[in-house]
């Protein structure tokens, strides 16, 4: 049976991904490595969000997306009848968006993994995936995550596509106050041409979203490399004015400081 594996090497059965629709996922951010509290967290979301979803579907329809083509030839448009199998509502005033790998661990504690704000990789459609390595080949079963090009190697890598139109999609569907989290002491601290700077902020929609706060913020030990207003901390907030938002930035805020 194929196998595609999470970057931490732990593997996942691809009927394990459609059946349960919960992969067995590890949370970097915890301590226990246990297989049973492994298991357990991968419940964890199915039990808080108590939605119903067709799971065989959900595999089928991600799998068709990609599978048999060039790992480097697929488009978020190849994605399309996805968003509409894995979203759900989101909280008002509740959402969490953020630039660069860097910031993940960050946004997931900040976030108490969608107890206290709701990150994309939160939401159905980003924990499924979230950790996972997975491209097309020519070979059946027409996928594997074994020799998938790095992510960065190509514009129309099959992860990159996929979180292009599923982050569109769930920009769409925000409504309220909306938390930006960069990161300042990285050598830039925003992209125009990143996920946030090309397919969230872009579609925030005027009409449902009241305001938006950028957090920079630093590094323990880490030089200081932009601040709010300054280098791309004020392109990303030029941008948000240009879509019509309302934004305030703020250094290293106490809220963040405090966990």
């Amino acid at each position: 049976m194929s196998v595609l594996d999470f970057k931490d090497n732990v593997a996942i059965q691809a009927s394990d991904f459609a059946r349960p629709c919960l992969p067995v996922r590890v949370k970097h951010a915890l301590s226990r490595n246990d297989d049973a509290f492994k298991l357990e967290e991968s419940r964890i979301w199915h039990t808080r969000h108590k939605i119903s979803v067709n799971c065989e579907l959900i595999w089928e329809t991600f799998r068709e997306s990609f599978a048999y083509k060039p790992p480097c030839d697929v488009s978020p448009d190849d994605y399309a009848d996805l968003p509409a199998l894995v979203n759900h509502t989101l909280k008002k005033d509740n959402i969490v968006l953020w630039e660069g790998t860097r910031m993940y661990e960050l946004v997931t504690q900040y976030a108490d993994y969608g107890r206290r704000y709701t990150s994309m990789a939160d939401i159905l459609s980003g924990y499924l995936v979230d950790g996972l390595v997975w491209c097309g080949t020519a070979t059946d079963p027409g996928y594997e995550n074994g020799t998938c090009p790095e992510y960065e190697s190509c514009k129309g890598h099959a992860e990159k596509a996929y979180w292009q139109q599923l982050s569109r999609t769930f920009a769409e569907t925000i409504e309220g106050d909306v938390i930006i989290l960069l990161n300042g002491s990285a050598p830039q601290a925003f992209f125009n041409d990143s996920v946030l700077g090309e397919y969230e902020i872009p579609n925030l929609k005027q009409n449902k979203i009241n305001n938006i706060v950028i957090y920079t913020v630093h590094e323990i030990g880490m030089p200081i490399r932009e601040r709010c207003g300054e280098g791309s901390v004020k392109v990303a907030e030029d941008l948000i004015r240009e879509f019509g938002h309302a934004v305030r930035c703020e250094d290293n805020p106490e809220v963040m400081l405090g966990g």
